[in-house]
């Protein structure tokens, strides 16, 4: 897999000094205005892309930006240029200025996935804006407060909106003649979709030793007990028959 990184988080910062600094802020990080740089992009994710900022979901005395964003590396080697907006350099020395003149923090509060180093996790940085005295200029330094890594399964990532896929709890439905259940729906359309087609394509010997739906829950109860799968199985690996064989021959040698 490429090395990408992708994140879902929020910026947040003290709301008096939003308040203070509202206009300048709300402008500089509005949907029209911030777009993605060549290294690192974040892109808001607001409800009203005019006035991005909200109220903290957890602390009454910050306000917060919901972000998303992908770039080359992880966030936190990233955010001298993932947070410039369209304005140029003139306007990000302006935010750095301001926020280091007040002596105010950015905390950054995210999720990323990185699959080129199985990086998987929720993460919270620091963002300092300080000034460069040799260069007269101002900068980020940035530090990493906290990192909590999750299980790096197809079930978290799934769960997580990381990727897309299916999750099972049980094969016990696979054929049931109606799926209320969304356990049930999920399985229907993993075999719609993918299941059969595996099953058509399975060696001789193997679909003269089991139905179709003896293989197809066999292959599910795998993918429940796989490590790296969980319960959950992404697009990517339902596409490939040689993942799906690896599942259900690893189930059958038991």
């Amino acid at each position: 897999m490429a090395n990408i990184s992708d994140i879902k988080g929020r910026i947040l910062i003290d709301k008096q000094f939003y308040l203070d600094n509202k206009d300048f802020l709300d402008n500089y990080f509005s949907e029209d205005n911030f777009y993605q740089s060549c290294d690192y992009g974040i892109f808001i994710n607001a409800m009203d892309p005019k006035k991005p900022f909200i109220d903290a979901e957890d602390n009454e005395d910050k306000v917060q930006l919901n972000i998303i964003g992908n770039g080359r590396w992880t966030l936190l080697n990233s955010y001298n240029f993932a947070i410039k907006a369209e304005a140029g350099d003139e306007n990000y020395h302006k935010l750095i200025k301001l926020f280091s003149k007040n002596h105010k923090e950015i905390t950054v509060d995210y999720d990323e996935y990185e699959p080129g180093i199985s990086l998987f996790g929720h993460f919270k940085d620091i963002l300092t804006p300080c000034y460069i005295k040799e260069d007269d200029s101002y900068s980020i330094n940035p530090e990493q407060a906290s990192a909590e890594n999750y299980d790096y399964n197809d079930r978290e990532l799934i769960e997580k909106d990381f990727e897309d896929g299916y999750v099972f709890e049980s094969s016990e439905h696979s054929f049931s003649p109606d799926f209320h259940e969304i356990d049930e729906y999920e399985t229907k359309e993993f075999i719609n979709d993918y299941g059969e087609t595996w099953y058509d394509n399975l060696r001789p010997d193997l679909k003269k030793q089991y139905s179709l739906k003896e293989a197809i829950d066999l292959l599910i109860d795998e993918i429940i007990e796989n490590e790296e799968t969980k319960g959950g199985i992404s697009f990517w690996r339902c596409e490939d028959t040689d993942l799906l064989n690896e599942l259900f021959l690893k189930k059958i040698s038991k």
